[in-house]
C-alpha cells in the first residue's frame, strides 16, 4: 500500500470527475499523470519559498545601497540638486537622474552575479566608489561644472550624464568579469 503524497494523488484522482472505468492501463496512466504534476508543483512552490526571501534580502540591501549612494553623491555635489530641480533646472535633473541610473548599473550586476548577500555588499561599496569617483574626475576635466549645471547647462550636463554612464557599463562589466 503506498504512503505520502501517493495516497494524497491517488485520491485526487478517484474523486475527480473521471470516474474509475475497466481500463486498467488508462487508470494507471491518468494516475501517472496527475502524480507527476502534484510533484511537479510541490518542487515549484518549493523553490518559490525558499528563493522568495533571499530575493527579498537581496533587493533590499541593494536598494539600500543605491540609497546611501545617492546620498552620498548629493553630498559630494557643492549644489542641491533637489532645490534646482525644483526650481525648473533640467540640467541638473539630467544630472542626478545620470547619476542614479549610473549607480544602478553595476549594483544590479553585482545583485545578479552575487554568491550571497555580503556579495552584495563588498562589490556594491567598490562600485559605488568608483561612481563617485567617475564625478569627481568629471567635475576636473569640466572646468566649473558645478556652476555650469547650476545655470542650467544641457551641455555640460550631457557630457557628465555620459562619463557617469561610460563608467557605469564599465565598471559593471568588471564586475561581472
Amino acid at each position: 500500500m503506498p504512503i505520502g503524497p501517493e495516497i494524497e494523488a491517488r485520491d485526487c484522482y478517484r474523486n475527480s470527475a473521471q470516474p474509475l472505468g475497466n481500463d486498467p492501463i488508462g487508470d494507471r496512466i491518468g494516475f501517472l499523470i496527475k502524480t507527476t504534476r502534484i510533484f511537479a508543483m510541490d518542487a515549484v512552490i518549493q523553490s518559490f519559498l525558499a528563493g522568495f526571501p533571499v530575493l527579498l534580502l537581496h533587493l533590499a540591501v541593494t536598494l539600500g545601497i543605491l540609497g546611501i549612494g545617492v546620498t552620498i553623491y548629493h553630498l559630494v555635489t557643492p549644489y542641491h540638486e533637489l532645490r534646482l530641480i525644483r526650481n525648473g533646472n533640467t540640467a541638473a535633473a539630467l544630472s542626478i537622474s545620470g547619476a542614479i541610473v549610473g549607480l544602478a548599473i553595476p549594483l544590479a550586476i553585482c545583485m545578479a552575479t552575487s554568491v550571497n548577500v555580503w556579495d552584495i555588499v563588498i562589490w556594491g561599496i567598490v562600485t559605488l566608489l568608483i561612481q563617485i569617483l567617475a564625478y569627481r574626475i568629471g567635475d576636473a576635466l569640466l572646468k566649473d561644472l558645478p556652476t555650469r549645471i547650476e545655470n542650467g547647462e544641457m551641455g555640460a550636463a550631457i557630457l557628465v550624464v555620459s562619463i557617469k554612464l561610460a563608467v557605469s557599463f564599465i565598471n559593471a562589466a568588471a564586475v561581472a568579469g
